[in-house]
């Protein structure tokens, strides 16, 4: 059961679900009868985050989760008297216990140019990031044996293949920078120049390839 994330988001599937006829409304889609429009759901637009409660709370096709939980929920926060600003995102395992994400800014589910689904989309995205995280930190500090993490710094250390960073990288709101490590940095940090070469090693170690990808070589 660990060894998938604990909540799992197919974009191509969840876009299918929401053209689909609502079974509530069928002279309407999912997305229509969800209040999702091309124009008015996006992060400046007033009630964004509410919609994404309700497309989350409507458990689209596409968008699954691990048998040890048992429901996502947001929970909106306004920002003084303006409504819709932020959320706590919480986690509800079967065990009992239920998990709380530190407050996400509006500006964290998606970014400001995104509209209609695609802005949808990004959050359900960053949605399924926190909950892995949530989960990560809750079973490393339980100590739980054979809990392997997802999408950590931990988890992600070693060696991976193109297909397997993409996999992961589907997990974080698409707007996001990528930054690398970089000991020398004050920071310990520096963003990604987005320079992407095929390397390669005409006389590689054992167990190192012949070929690869190498990210950033312009810096």
């Amino acid at each position: 059961m660990y060894d998938t994330p604990p909540l799992t988001v197919d974009p191509a599937a969840v876009q299918v679900w929401l053209a689909q006829p609502s079974d509530e409304y069928p002279d309407y889609s999912r997305a229509e009868s969800l209040g999702v429009d091309d124009e008015l759901t996006a992060p400046g637009v007033g009630g964004f985050l509410n919609t994404i409660d309700d497309v989350l709370a409507a458990q689209p096709h596409g968008l699954r989760r691990r048998a040890d939980i048992t429901g996502v929920e947001l929970w909106l926060i306004p920002d003084g008297e303006v409504l819709d600003q932020g959320a706590v995102i919480t986690v509800d395992l079967a065990s009992g216990v239920r998990l709380a994400s530190l407050h996400q800014d509006i500006k964290d589910f998606t970014g400001r140019d995104q509209h209609g689904i695609p802005a949808v989309l990004d959050a359900l995205a960053h949605i399924a990031n926190q909950v892995t995280l949530l989960m990560d930190t809750y079973h490393a500090a339980r100590h739980d044996p054979d809990v392997p993490s997802h999408n950590t710094a931990a988890d992600t250390a070693g060696r991976v293949t193109v297909a397997e960073l993409i996999e992961r990288l589907r997990g974080f709101a698409s707007q996001l920078q990528v930054w690398t490590a970089n000991p020398g940095s004050v920071e310990g940090y520096v963003p990604l120049d987005g320079s992407v070469v095929l390397g390669g090693d005409p006389a590689p170690s054992p167990g190192d390839p012949a070929s690869f990808v190498v990210l950033g070589a312009a810096r």
